[in-house]
């Protein structure tokens, strides 16, 4: 699967052994590591590290020595209100990506 922003391409692989395919890697260099959930996603030569809420919205990431890196803060409908700092990820309410899958292709 890929998706075009801007003229350029970013290209997924997905692991579709699972009921639910959990996203590996994309073509910028990004892997993303899964236990019960995400357990972390490696950017740029760097780990990171998602805290989520309840409902598995990623609402702080840190990194490896623990500091609080990035944050995004939502609405109730999952609007995003706030977000600061490194976000590694394409991810966000409900872990859900926050791409457009209008533009996605396979």
């Amino acid at each position: 699967m890929a998706q075009a922003i801007n003229g350029e391409t970013m290209h997924f692989t997905w692991d579709q052994a699972l009921e639910l395919p959990q996203l590996l890697a994309t073509s910028d260099g990004t892997r993303y590591l899964h236990g019960l959930g995400l357990a972390a996603v490696q950017h740029a030569g760097a780990w990171y590290y998602p805290h989520t809420d309840a409902l598995g919205s990623l609402r702080r990431w840190s990194d490896a020595s623990g500091q609080v890196v990035g944050a995004r803060e939502y609405d109730p409908f999952g609007a995003l209100i706030q977000q600061q700092g490194v976000i590694p990820a394409p991810l966000g309410f409900a872990g859900e990506p926050v791409l457009s899958l209008r533009r996605m292709a396979r």
